[in-house]
């Protein structure tokens, strides 16, 4: 069995996660907003994109951070 890498899973694991919460986030909102008719798609829609973009964004600044220390770690180690 192929194991799959760590930055891959942590890629899947961020984008998971910013779906699951923009998913969640219109349930939760509809306790204080009253939608017109029509926009409670376009609505969740957003927070659907805007969750996986929060994922995407996450696992970009994770990867800048992560990589570049561990290159550098690297680098001291002669590897």
């Amino acid at each position: 069995m192929k194991k799959t890498s760590i930055l891959r899973r942590l890629k899947w694991s961020f984008i998971a996660m910013g779906f699951g919460m923009g998913a969640i986030f219109p349930v939760f909102a509809s306790f204080f907003v009253n939608f017109r008719e029509g926009m409670l798609s376009w609505f969740v829609l957003g927070c659907v994109v805007a969750g996986i973009t929060v994922g995407f964004v996450n696992y970009w600044v994770a990867q800048v951070v992560l990589l570049r220390q561990l290159s550098k770690m690297a680098i001291l180690a002669g590897l």
